[in-house]
């Protein structure tokens, strides 16, 4: 008896020491680093330079990469990420800042780590990179695709000149880089998404690599009517719609007749219209060219022709490209008498 009460004991102990084991071992897992944004270079003990990789030289590539570290308990690095900067250069600071060493933590209990950050700067000490400011060289591309006209833009009326500054690498005759200078804020993107997309004739002088600075001009001018692609459309060319008061951005109400209106005429009166979109003040607005009353009394077709001619139409990624054909309803409707109390 006093044997199994041992071995139920050993039993006991030994789970109890498993499952202690398990928990404690699960904390560890939890356990995060201190986080910080602070860049660590000046605290560390051993920061050796990273050493600039024949790929990154022959590209010239420089600059400033930063480095998202974790130090140990033991001031070593143990991870490390590039998380800005050329990428040509982010595999030599990654193997630069896993060698830098620091001071141990002197702490106890948790966290055992601290994350921070190291920056490193790439500069060619012997080759200087040539620029040549060319001023606009729209004629001199070889390949110059056009901005797309956004929407947004044609409904805000934006149009104009935008200039953006290109990169050329010459070798390659590629834009590198491309900033929008000048122009209508809705017109920018689309002008330096296309300056990314030229290409010039790749050259070189003595052997050396020779990066280009210089301007394209994109002009954005919003036609009487555009299409979807920003160039002028067929006038003859009418969508039809039915009845579009919802198109309406500014509705006037007909004044009703007042011998009509003594006479107790009243009802629906529908005005067949034609809407062509022109830029007014800077912004796209439906205006009505034709209108003619297809239903309703005859003493309130003219109230009602009147009204829409004075109404308005706002633009929609559906309607105001092109002329519209609709028709707009008015609802003539008597007041209602008082009673007379008895």
């Amino acid at each position: 008896m006093q044997i199994a009460d041992c071995r139920l004991r050993i039993l006991f102990l030994i789970t109890l020491f498993l499952i202690i084991n398990v928990d404690v071992s699960a904390q560890s897992k939890k356990q995060r680093c201190i986080e910080t944004s602070q860049i660590v270079n000046s605290k560390a003990i051993e920061l050796p330079e990273p050493v600039y990789s024949n790929e990154a030289k022959s590209a010239n590539a420089i600059g400033k990469v930063k480095v998202e570290i974790v130090i140990d308990r033991n001031g070593n690095v143990s991870k490390a990420k590039a998380v800005s900067g050329n990428k040509l250069l982010h595999q030599a600071a990654i193997d630069a800042a896993l060698k830098a060493k620091f001071a141990p933590i002197l702490m106890t209990g948790i966290p055992p780590c601290v994350k921070a950050f190291l920056v490193y700067s790439f500069k060619l000490a012997n080759t200087k990179l040539k620029f040549i400011n060319a001023g606009v060289v729209n004629k001199s591309a070889q390949k110059l695709p056009k901005p797309e006209y956004p929407i947004e833009a044609r409904n805000a009326g934006a149009e104009g000149e935008v200039k953006v500054e290109i990169v050329v690498q010459m070798d390659t005759g590629k834009v590198i880089e491309a900033n929008a200078i000048s122009g209508h804020v809705l017109l920018q993107e689309s002008a330096v998404k296309a300056a990314r997309k030229a290409e010039f004739t790749p050259a070189h002088i003595n052997g050396a690599r020779v990066d280009v600075k210089a301007i394209l001009i994109y002009h954005f001018k919003l036609p009487d009517i555009v299409d979807v692609s920003g160039q002028t459309t067929n006038s003859d060319k009418k969508i039809k719609w039915g009845i579009i008061n919802g198109k309406l951005s500014k509705f006037i109400e007909p004044k009703y007749p007042k011998e009509v209106r003594e006479a107790g005429v009243y009802g629906k009166v529908e005005i067949e219209v034609v809407v062509i979109y022109k830029v007014e003040n800077k912004l796209l607005v439906g205006r009505v060219t034709e209108a003619k009353a297809i239903s309703g009394h005859p003493l309130l077709q003219s109230a009602a022709i009147d009204a829409v001619k004075k109404a308005k139409f706002a633009p929609t990624a559906c309607n105001n490209l092109d002329i519209i054909e609709g028709i707009v309803v008015y609802n003539f409707t008597l007041p209602k008498k008082k009673k007379v109390k008895q």
